[in-house]
């Protein structure tokens, strides 16, 4: 697995701004970068990650459920970041890492109950 920085989270909550800001500021999340999320739920990580690789980077993120992308693609039309973003409903832990991504991402976030089982141990 080449994805760059892979940073992982066994949260299962909103984000807060705080948390978020020190997160893009410590990884130096900048414009151009490729991130990739796994977890997309609410969307709030990734409006600002969005945000933060504006106006030459991407964002893709995917959800597990099909229902909660649903509405944060809705908030991310909405506020104009739909361009910076696609999503898509993977099952990271059964199907893995999507190998169109290997040796582009620059970061790859597991917002994910339990990220540990969604690396390979191989």
């Amino acid at each position: 697995m080449d994805f760059g920085t892979l940073v992982l989270s066994h949260r299962t909550q909103i984000l807060y701004i705080a948390d978020i800001s020190f997160l893009i500021m410590y990884l130096e999340v900048v414009p151009g970068c490729l991130v990739l999320e796994f977890g997309t739920g609410s969307g709030s990580l990734t409006t600002l990650f969005a945000s933060a690789v504006v106006p030459t980077g991407y964002v893709y993120t995917f959800d597990f459920h099909e229902q909660r992308p649903a509405s944060a693609r809705e908030d991310f039309e909405r506020i104009g970041i739909s361009t910076l973003v696609t999503m898509g409903v993977r099952d990271i832990q059964g199907e893995g890492f999507p190998d169109q991504f290997s040796g582009l991402a620059d970061y790859v976030f597991l917002d994910l109950p339990q990220p540990w089982l969604a690396i390979p141990s191989g």
